[in-house]
């Protein structure tokens, strides 16, 4: 998945800041796996209305071209419940790039975590490797699956 980068042209933030919503002070980390994200760790994601917390975050101009959001809570040791909301496309049910940044997030701000994570979104499982060096490119494993057929027709 190539290499996070923890300061880059399209973050206008550092590593960590913070984002008051519903009087609550979040922190969130801002990574680029070649498009931003911002990584919140909370309580009770599932309970978050993940539309309205990614609005009120948009508006804040935390970053200059919008910005993928990932909520995660621990499950244990090295497991992670996620959910992501995409820019321009709304909550979605998986996430390469989001996985690979909550795993450089975890890598990077919290202790005593594994080289190894897996990230649990609605979609499925992803596990992702990353030596926490910004010198070192991210594996992202795990399944890829066809959901999706149309047709377009140019008249």
């Amino acid at each position: 998945m190539g290499m996070p980068k923890f300061i880059s042209k399209e973050l206008s933030v550092s590593k960590n800041h913070n984002f008051l919503y519903k009087g609550k002070n979040c922190t969130f980390y801002s990574v680029s796996i070649g498009n931003p994200h911002a990584v919140f760790f909370l309580n009770n994601i599932k309970k978050i209305d993940l539309q309205n917390f990614a609005k009120i975050f948009g508006k804040k101009g935390f970053f200059k071209n919008g910005v993928n959001i990932s909520i995660v809570e621990n499950i244990n040791k090295n497991n992670w419940r996620a959910r992501v909301f995409e820019r321009g496309s709304g909550e979605t049910l998986a996430c390469g790039s989001a996985a690979c940044a909550i795993a450089a997030s975890l890598n990077s701000y919290k202790k005593d975590i594994l080289s190894s994570n897996y990230v649990h979104m609605q979609g499925g499982k992803a596990h992702v490797r990353w030596k926490n060096d910004t010198t070192e490119s991210m594996y992202l494993i795990g399944t890829a699956e066809y959901i999706f057929s149309g047709q377009y027709k140019i008249t």
